[in-house]
C-alpha cells in the first residue's frame, strides 16, 4: 500500500499507461495475487445561473431588493457563488464571494438608478460557469405633492 497515487487528468490523446514494479530487494518470493482498481470520473461544470430576480431590464425595482437566481450542477456538487455588482457599468464590485446560497444582498440601492450584476458558479472541482450580465433599474424617489389645509375646530367639551 505504498506509493498509491491519484491522477487528475489524462494525456492529450486520452491514453493512460500503467507501470507496475516489484520494489522488494532480493529474491523474496512471488506475487500470489495482484488487484488494481481504476476509477475515472469526469466533472461537468454547473449549469449557467438562470431565472434571475430582478429579471433582465426590470424597472421600478425596490431599493431593498435582494438578488436571486437558480443554478444546478450535473454532478450534484456543492456550488459556490461569487456575485459581481455595479451601478451604471460592467459589474466589477464583488458583493458575495465564494459562498453557497443562490442569493445576494446588495444593500440599500439609490433611487432611479441602473444596476448591473453577474454570477460566477464554481463547483470547486474545476467546473466554473458564468451567468450573462443582468441589469435592472430601481424605483423613482417618491414625490410628495401635498397641500396643507387649515381646519378650525370648536372648542366644546366632549361628553
Amino acid at each position: 500500500r505504498d506509493n498509491i497515487h491519484t491522477f487528475d487528468g489524462a494525456s492529450p490523446n486520452q491514453t493512460w499507461y500503467l507501470s507496475v514494479r516489484d520494489r522488494a530487494s532480493g529474491d523474496v518470493g512471488y506475487i500470489d495475487f495482484f488487484e488494481m482498481w481504476v476509477t475515472y470520473e469526469s466533472n461537468e461544470p454547473p449549469i449557467a445561473p438562470y431565472n434571475e430576480d430582478p429579471s433582465v431590464g426590470a424597472t421600478g425595482v425596490s431599493r431593498t431588493a435582494n438578488l436571486d437566481w437558480n443554478c444546478s450542477d450535473p454532478n450534484s456538487d456543492t456550488i459556490y457563488y461569487t456575485v459581481y455588482f455595479e451601478k451604471n457599468s460592467t459589474p466589477n464590485n464583488i458583493i458575495k464571494s465564494d459562498s453557497t446560497g443562490s442569493y445576494a444582498d446588495p444593500g440599500t440601492l439609490d433611487y432611479s438608478s441602473h444596476y448591473y450584476w453577474q454570477v460566477k458558479a464554481d463547483d470547486h472541482n474545476g467546473g466554473v460557469t458564468w451567468s450573462p450580465v443582468w441589469d435592472f433599474s430601481t424605483e423613482a424617489e417618491p414625490v410628495v405633492d401635498g397641500q396643507i389645509t387649515g381646519v378650525s375646530l370648536d372648542r366644546k367639551s366632549v361628553v
